[in-house]
């Protein structure tokens, strides 16, 4: 699961934790055959082979793994392959490609034994296949795209990880990695520094947030991937990596040298915050690693339940917390319970776990914080307290991730996670597809002059393709009965957990405000008879619910000036059954890579009242994927609005064609299971080819030509040719100075220009040196634009400058 911050993508250095997992459990299988030991291999056969029977033992509904159903699922896969047929032909299905061919026998009942021979023979068609279709990818990458089809159509959490995932995967649940210790993100097109993690190389040698990585191994970040800048930071614990780091204001960068380690992560950050002179600790739990109960109930020690001022209230921080160790939720959980159930599992085999009373339970009220990116094993926390009504939980709806993943360990240093069972609260309250609903649910509003996403990027994204119509609805209603108070409020920004500098964070502040009403009434330490959530709650409701008013107020007054969209609110019973909703242009759609998907919809309300905060919405049917949401407003009875929803898709893609979910949601909440769902073929789109290079031009500025020396004025001159074949119109131009205040750089632009085939263009941009240069280098970034673009050409330059200090004099500090 990926996540993005602000204008950045944070990642932790050296580990991208794409999954995160909720149970501890790795099972090691088919260890007597050896896979192929050549790079890339092609082990197709003994992959197939070791997948399907686990899938078949294992997985957690059984009637979507029979004989016959598994066949025809890899039938399926094998007809999308480029270049192979698939004929039926009564009860055999003949698969061609070129001279191969290949006929499986269906027969009425399927045996167990005919699949396992027939699964060999696929095996061994594919390897021929792999070795025969052109495709430069390995061989080893094919299979498991391959097997990752048939694994998707089960569920969007199982799927075959490659070496590399599954490294990640288990570096992320045992909370320890080699590398640096520093959590990076893409900022201004550079690798910027989020923060470091405390008592790593990285935090040691003085590098801090906002601190800009300009080369790695004097690889040039600019322009890169974080993906591909998390590869080169890599290594192996004792060996070393140089950087150079870039602060704001700095004269230039530092060069340092760092020996990886092996970084100790922590799971946990705190912070203790005064109220009317009592203490109150912010706990955030980043995810639920093998350390992270222990980790708690340390800081407890030292903040709950010694000292002579001890904290009397207890933010439980799980926003953008996707998950981890079941088995560390559990136990978290148990630092508050002192009885009752925390979670139970569901599948071919059912699991309950329950708390114990060790006289040491927190008996502090407990808010507890979430969003659309809690999930998993914070949703099972989530689920317990909330249930056993230890906690009041704010925030928005949370990812509804509830069904427990367990990894197997196959040949070749790779794995399978499946699907196993399924989560549900101790009130039996199922998590998948629906989430946890708050207590108190607070939806920001975007303050934004574009009238989409404006309650966020990433909503809707539950699956729900394994409920009915009728199951969804009741689902939704048992978690609509849990919520409180309700309303919506306005952000000048998203909100970000890792910028220290937000103060947008109204849904802690909710959380200050109701732990500070309590402790009026009771102090430091509740009651035996008002410990419930719910009593404490109820005492400090009048309050926040004037507060949720007049911010709600605020929030609809401005969305009906900026955007005229009625955002009124009344409580009404509806039937989803009785909204009509309709996409024009058909099932199938074809547009130019590049181009902005554009969706007519008509919306009727048939139902005997009007409805209110109604939104359209559309995302890309995968996980993680965006959602572009149009918001409508009120539909009063009879009503019929129209509309048009606009999916921009002009970052490219690599895959087509692409299904999209269109669907319909009422006061934030998705309320139809039958979205439209619509394919998006996109053909492919001439790609710009674009060459450009950067010189110094300083001719009768200095003594020697092509160097920039000290206090000298020159010309940077960017040449920009049109090497492909169709003309390019608005081009732009940025170029960076990555090199700080030893230079200054006239980098604003207002050129707009056309390039025909085989033009060039030459820009100048005027440099002027410092009296002190303290490098031989100077580090330049040019970005070439053009709304004809799919995306923007980068590239990185290094000029000659004559340094007439050292460099090694200069403090990072500065």
């Amino acid at each position: 699961m990926r996540i993005i911050y602000g204008i950045g993508i944070c990642l932790l250095v050296t580990i991208v934790l794409h999954f995160r997992f909720p149970r501890e459990q790795i099972v090691t299988t088919l260890k007597s055959r050896k896979p192929s030991t050549s790079p890339g291999g092609d082990n197709s056969s003994l992959l197939l082979e070791s997948v399907i029977p686990i899938i078949q033992n294992y997985y957690l509904d059984s009637d979507k793994v029979t004989n016959i159903r598994i066949m025809k699922l890899l039938i399926k896969q094998m007809s999308g392959l480029d270049g192979v047929e698939v004929m039926p032909l009564e009860s055999i299905y003949r698969v061609t490609y070129k001279d191969q061919t290949l006929e499986l026998e269906i027969t009425d009942p399927y045996r167990h034994r005919e699949l396992v021979h027939h699964v060999s023979e696929i095996g061994h068609f594919l390897s021929q296949y792999f070795r025969q279709s052109g495709n430069f990818s390995p061989p080893g990458e094919r299979i498991v795209n391959f097997l990752n089809g048939i694994l998707l159509s089960l569920d969007p959490h199982s799927e075959l990880l490659d070496r590399s995932a599954y490294r990640e995967l288990k570096q992320g649940t045992e909370g320890a990695f080699g590398g640096l210790g520093v959590i990076v993100g893409i900022r201004n097109h550079i690798l910027t520094v989020i923060r470091p993690i405390p008592e790593s190389p990285a935090y040691r040698a003085g590098i801090n947030r906002n601190d800009k990585i300009m080369t790695i191994d004097g690889v040039t970040t600019f322009g890169s991937s974080l993906d591909n800048l998390i590869e080169i930071m890599r290594g192996y614990p004792g060996s070393q990596v140089a950087l150079s780091i870039l602060r704001e204001g700095a004269l230039s960068p530092r060069f340092l040298t760092l020996e990886r380690e092996v970084i100790e992560l922590r799971s946990i950050h705190h912070k203790v915050y005064r109220r009317s002179g009592k203490r109150i600790l912010h706990v955030h739990i980043d995810s639920f690693t093998s350390r992270t109960a222990k980790e708690l109930a340390t800081l407890f020690r030292s903040e709950l339940f010694t000292g002579s001022n001890p904290v009397s209230g207890l933010i439980l921080d799980l926003r953008f917390n996707p998950g981890g160790l079941l088995n560390q939720a559990v136990k978290v959980a148990d630092l508050f319970l002192s009885s009752g159930t925390i979670v139970t599992t569901s599948g071919r085999r059912n699991d309950t776990e329950t708390a114990f009373d060790d006289n040491n339970e927190i008996a502090v009220p407990i808010v507890l914080l979430i969003n659309s990116e809690t999930a998993s094993a914070s949703e099972i926390l989530a689920g317990a307290l909330q249930d056993n009504k230890m906690a009041v939980v704010i925030g928005q709806p949370s990812f509804g991730k509830g069904s427990v993943q367990t990894v197997f360990e196959l040949p070749g240093e790779q794995a399978l996670k499946l699907t196993i069972a399924r989560y549900f609260t101790p009130n039996h309250r199922s998590i998948q597809d629906t989430g946890i609903f708050p207590d108190i649910w607070v939806q920001p509003i975007l303050k934004s002059e574009k009238s989409q996403n404006l309650m966020g990027h990433y909503r809707y994204r539950r699956d729900l393709s394994g409920l009915s119509s009728i199951e969804f609805k009741s689902q939704l209603e048992t978690w609509k009965d849990n919520i409180f108070l309700k309303g919506y409020y306005l952000s000048e920004k998203p909100f970000n957990l890792y910028d220290a500098d937000d103060t947008n964070d109204l849904v802690f502040e909710l959380a200050l405000d109701l732990l500070s009403k309590t402790q009026e009434s009771y102090g430091s330490i509740l009651p035996e008879g008002a410990r419930r959530s719910t009593h404490w709650l109820s005492m400090a409701a009048p309050e926040l619910l004037k507060k949720m008013i007049r911010l709600d107020t605020d929030t609809r007054k401005w969305l009906q000036k900026n955007h005229r969209i009625d955002w009124s609110h009344e409580e009404v019973v509806f039937d989803h059954r009785k909204i009509g909703f309709h996409i024009k242009g058909g099932e199938n759609w074809v547009i130019e890579e590049g181009e902005n998907l554009v969706v007519p919809w008509e919306l009727f309300n048939y139902n005997d009242a009007a409805i209110s905060r109604v939104s359209i919405y559309a995302k890309e049917n995968m996980i993680g994927s965006m959602t572009h949401e149009f918001l409508v407003g009120s539909l009063k009875i009879d009503d019929k609005k129209s509309g048009k929803i606009r999916i921009p898709m002009n970052t490219g893609t690599n895959h087509s064609p692409v299904d999209f979910k269109i669907g319909v949601a009422v006061d934030g909440m998705q309320i139809l299971k039958e979205d439209k769902l619509i394919t998006v073929s996109i053909k492919s789109r001439r790609k710009q080819k674009i060459a450009v290079d950067l010189v110094l031009n300083d001719k009768g500025g200095g003594r020697i030509d092509g160097v920039l020396e000290p206090g000298e004025e020159a010309m940077l001159g960017v040449t920009i040719r049109n090497e492909g074949d169709y003309r390019i119109d608005h081009i732009e131009l940025k170029v960076f100075n990555f090199s700080g205040s030893q230079v200054q750089l006239d980098s604003q632009s207002k050129d707009h220009f056309s390039l025909d085939p085989d033009e060039t263009r030459v820009l100048f941009r005027k440099i002027i040196a410092g009296e002190m240069l303290a490098t031989n280098t100077l580090i330049f970034g040019t970005v070439i634009n053009s709304i004809e673009f799919i995306r923007p050409e980068r590239k990185s330059f290094l000029i000659s400058s004559q340094s007439n200090i050292d460099v090694s004099a200069i403090d990072i500090a500065q």
